[in-house]
């Protein structure tokens, strides 16, 4: 079965100490034009900068919509050529895009809407107090080598810290219940741990009323839910 990793490439390179800090005020040189940027710009009020072409712009917007109850405005999405520093980041609102790919988009937005919840401080001692951080894994597997959900985390990388737990989860929950896949058709119905994440999210906003029913289709949450 095809295993699920988001994000794998996206911080590889970071965490062997090689990776370098994208142009981005040459970025800012370049202003995407034609329907697709105008219809991101129009709807999210967001900004765009580098060389985006049409197809990865679809991509962008199709991951937005993924949020319909989520204020994204404000945020700046730039294109970035791949080089050592693949996959994407996320920093004070800014999304840089390597890999335009909608898992990578989908795992960006999700660090976006963890880091302008209200409650986050809650949020995240809450799945600590579930879940805890224990040198687990690396970036790419678990410490057998393995990979896939695993301990109520949806990824590895899910267990590096409470950051990268929210951005994989919602990355997850967003690709399952819009388009039936990801690593949440893995995960082990047994483990209670991956139900109260998702408990977790949705009591603080960051999953809506499709994921919760898609997951609930699948086993992930509560009798009581």
């Amino acid at each position: 079965m095809k295993r699920f990793f988001p994000v794998l490439a996206v911080f590889l390179s970071a965490c062997a100490g090689t990776s370098t800090e994208p142009d981005y005020d040459a970025a800012r040189q370049m202003i995407p034009k034609g329907p697709r940027a105008d219809e991101i710009r129009e709807r999210f009020h967001v900004s765009l900068y580098g060389s985006w072409e049409d197809g990865e712009l679809s991509v962008v917007l199709g991951a937005m919509e993924m949020f319909p109850n989520k204020d994204l405005s404000g945020l700046e999405f730039y294109r970035m050529p791949r080089g050592e520093e693949r996959g994407g980041r996320y920093d004070l609102g800014r999304v840089t895009v390597r890999e335009p790919t909608l898992d990578i988009v989908l795992h960006e937005l999700g660090h976006a809407v963890h880091s302008r919840c209200p409650s986050r401080a809650k949020l995240d001692a809450q799945l600590q107090a579930a879940l805890g951080f224990a040198a687990y894994c690396s970036a790419s597997s678990w410490s057998d080598g393995a990979g896939g959900p695993r301990r109520g985390f949806v990824s590895p990388y899910a267990a590096m810290n409470v950051e990268e737990c929210v951005a994989e989860s919602v990355a997850a929950a967003k690709l399952w219940s819009r388009r039936g896949r990801g690593p949440l058709g893995e995960a082990d119905r047994s483990d209670e741990r991956f139900a109260l994440v998702f408990e977790i999210l949705d009591a603080h906003g960051l999953t809506d009323d499709e994921d919760r029913e898609e997951i609930r289709k699948i086993g992930l949450s509560s009798p009581q839910r």
